[in-house]
């Protein structure tokens, strides 16, 4: 959670290179991001795994269960992804990567008042491969991809009952 000097309360951070896995755990209830990765060469792979209700600060008002930028490559195998606000997962920037298997990623949150949300959001280059995988109950776009380079490939998977958006 944020503390008085604005510090964040993100779940997990993995950072410069790293490397972290995440097996059979529970990432809830954190303040703007449930696990952030960033920079080349770091990789989070995460299994069996439940990230869940991420939810705004008071300065930025965003919240999303992973958000990764700059290079990292995150991999979901039979994960679950609910609940957060804003969206559920994000990538932005080329060289950035969502693998996901056998994931179930709902329920993105629009009570907070949020302009847009999404179950996946790939943004600036960023690239995502979604395989077995099901999208239910999301706002706004349940898949969505933005700016030129920006792809997703779903592969044997379904999205159900997308919401509009909070505006």
């Amino acid at each position: 959670r944020q503390n008085a000097d604005g510090d964040y309360g993100f779940g997990v951070m993995v950072l410069d290179q790293s490397q972290m896995e995440i097996v059979d755990s529970l990432v809830e209830a954190n303040i703007r991001v449930g696990i952030w990765g960033s920079e080349p060469g770091t990789e989070v792979t995460a299994t069996g795994t439940v990230i869940r209700d991420s939810s705004p600060d008071d300065v930025d008002h965003v919240a999303t269960g992973i958000n990764i930028t700059n290079g990292c490559v995150v991999n979901l195998s039979g994960c679950l992804v609910d609940g957060n606000s804003d969206l559920n997962l994000y990538a932005q920037n080329s060289e950035t990567s969502f693998n996901v298997e056998g994931t179930l990623i709902r329920n993105q949150n629009t009570e907070t008042g949020t302009d847009v949300g999404a179950g996946l959001m790939v943004n600036d280059a960023a690239v995502a491969d979604v395989s077995h995988s099901l999208f239910t109950g999301n706002a706004t776009a349940a898949l969505w991809a933005v700016m030129s380079g920006s792809s997703i490939t779903l592969t044997e998977s379904a999205v159900l009952n997308t919401r509009a958006g909070a505006n």
